[in-house]
């Protein structure tokens, strides 16, 4: 089963990668694919780039199946956080996990949430809430993260049909969808994932059921019905 996991730092990560993956190789295809924002998105001011950086996650995830971002919250640049990062993942893929790490986690909480002793309470609950809607899976301290991304790969040991069929589709996901299946139509194979993967969407269920009766159709040479 490939597994893909992409880490965005503001520092060399590669000790990192080859932790990751050689904890991993003997159950999973595993790559890791690192973002350096120091080196690999600046701009000509000298800043992170918004844009190289979003089309260098866009590089990654196209024609894979992502299963874990990892990114640091300092990125030593003013405009450009973790949580920036954390937004730009989730409107590039919406559902793909994320873990924000940080070697300062009182500071960056503080920062997040203010002073969170003397807040009032309801401008707390709302700084909590908007964090929350972040989507982020873990936050955790810069020293552990390799191993708690390892635990966080290793939850799901056994693939599903789901997945596999995902992987595949992601490999080809520009083309469109040639099937009969109505709502499907003029949609491209990423966009029937985004979908599938989509586990809170009603329709995710219903399309995966659909997607396997479309493929035995094909298969077996049957109609499959509308």
């Amino acid at each position: 089963m490939e597994k893909n996991i992409i880490i965005i730092d503001d520092e060399d990560q590669n000790p990192q990668k080859e932790y990751i993956e050689s904890k991993l190789k003997r159950e999973y295809d595993i790559e890791v694919h690192l973002i350096n924002t120091n080196e690999d998105v600046l701009g000509d001011d000298g800043t992170i780039s918004e844009e190289m950086l979003k089309d260098r996650l866009m590089e990654i995830m196209k024609g894979r199946s992502i299963d874990l971002v990892l990114t640091d919250y300092e990125l030593s640049d003013d405009k450009i956080s973790g949580i920036e990062v954390v937004k730009m993942v989730k409107e590039i893929r919406s559902k793909v996990p994320v873990i924000m790490y940080s070697g300062k986690k009182k500071e960056v909480l503080t920062r997040l949430l203010g002073d969170y002793k003397r807040r009032d309470e309801e401008e707390l609950i709302a700084a909590i809430n908007d964090f929350m809607s972040w989507g982020i899976e873990e936050f955790l301290g810069r020293g552990n993260y390799s191993d708690d991304a390892i635990k966080f790969v290793k939850q799901k040991k056994n693939p599903q049909v789901d997945d596999l069929f995902i992987q595949k589709l992601r490999a080809i996901g520009d083309e469109k969808s040639v099937t009969g299946y109505p709502e499907w139509r003029d949609k491209t194979l990423n966009e029937i994932c985004e979908v599938i993967e989509n586990k809170r969407d009603a329709r995710s269920n219903m399309w995966m059921d659909d997607l396997i009766e479309q493929i035995v159709a094909y298969i077996s040479n049957t109609s499959a019905a509308e």
